[in-house]
This record gives C-alpha cells, structure tokens and sequence, in this order.
C-alpha cells in the first residue's frame, strides 16, 4: 500500500514553438494534505526540454522532506506512464542533490550521463549548469 495519492492539478498542450511536450502535473497528496507536486511530459522524443529536464520531475514541499513521498509518488505515476505508451521516462537531477539521486537509485534507474547544460536553456540561467540523466525501465 502506498504512502501517498497524487491527483491530476494541471495539464498542458505541446507548444511546437517553445519545445514543449504535452505534460500533466499532478499533486501528491499523504491522506488529505497536499506534500508536493509530480510532473510527466507526454513524450518518447528527447527534445531539449526532455532531455535536460527528463519525462518526471518532483518536488517536495520543505516540511514533508525525507517522507519517501517523491519515490511512492513515482511509483503511483509508473502505471499512468505505460497507460500512456511510455516504456521509460528520464530523470534528471543536479550533481548535488543527494535526495533525488537515492530516489532515483531507490526505483532501480540507471544513470546513463552527466551532461552540461547549454547557456541558451532557462536552467542555465537559473544557475543549473549540469545535469545527471538517469533512465527509469518501466
């Protein structure tokens, strides 16, 4: 049984101009609080916004760290993401963050590369300069 639920928030169209694959996001939720937020781009295709960002991404909000919440959350979407034809998603995460490098370990993804992230991507001008790629097998 899984410590959380996540429930759909938003959706989004692809936007051919911005790059932008189709993606849902989802909140996660632990009984009927709301802990974080989980997103899947819709997408087989690595375009920049894929493969620098990955298919999943998740955060969890400050006081609910180091709950596991992002890793049943990940397991809860793993379903949703072969409903959707995916076969794996790609994670992504900075070199530093030892939080989504044991989850990512914790669902069995590989870590195929640690790639720089080019100049002209928001991510760099947020001040992420690389990107550790991880591939999740569904």
């Amino acid at each position: 049984m899984s410590k959380v639920s996540i429930q759909v928030y938003k959706t989004f169209e692809a936007d051919v101009l911005k790059g932008l694959v189709p993606s849902i996001i989802y909140e996660i939720f632990s009984d009927e609080t709301v802990v974080g937020k989980l997103s899947l781009r819709l997408d087989e295709n690595e375009n920049e916004n894929v493969y620098y960002g990955g298919h999943l991404g998740y955060v969890i909000d400050e006081p609910f760290r180091g709950n596991n919440y992002a890793y049943y959350a990940c397991m809860e979407l793993k379903d949703v993401a072969v409903e959707k034809g995916l076969t794996h998603l790609m994670i992504t995460c900075n070199p530093d963050n030892e939080a989504s490098k044991r989850i990512c370990d914790k669902l069995g993804a590989v870590l195929i590369e640690e790639v720089d992230v080019p100049e002209h991507i928001d991510m760099y001008k947020n001040g992420e300069k690389k990107k550790l790629r991880y591939k999740w097998t569904l």
